[in-house]
């Protein structure tokens, strides 16, 4: 256990390659976690604008929902998008 007064460890430094990227992986990694919870391959994908942020669509694997077995997360988004 470590006291109040024990140094605590450096944050990470910024790394100006993956921060940007950081808010779409969150929102696969939720996508992923809604296609588990109904049952499916626990996969998200997210479209970007070429701005690199801008969302243009989110989606997870819906094949076993759907019964289509060309529902894949990455397929859904690119239609979505």
């Amino acid at each position: 256990m470590t006291s109040p007064d024990s140094p605590r460890p450096p944050s990470p430094a910024a790394d100006p390659v993956r921060d940007p990227w950081k808010p779409a992986v969150r929102l696969a990694l939720a996508e992923a976690g809604r296609a588990a919870a109904a049952g499916d391959v626990p996969v998200g994908a997210v479209v970007l604008a070429p701005d690199g942020t801008t969302v243009l669509a989110a989606a997870h694997n819906e094949r076993e929902l759907t019964g289509d077995p060309t529902a894949h997360a990455e397929v859904l988004a690119i239609r979505r998008a």
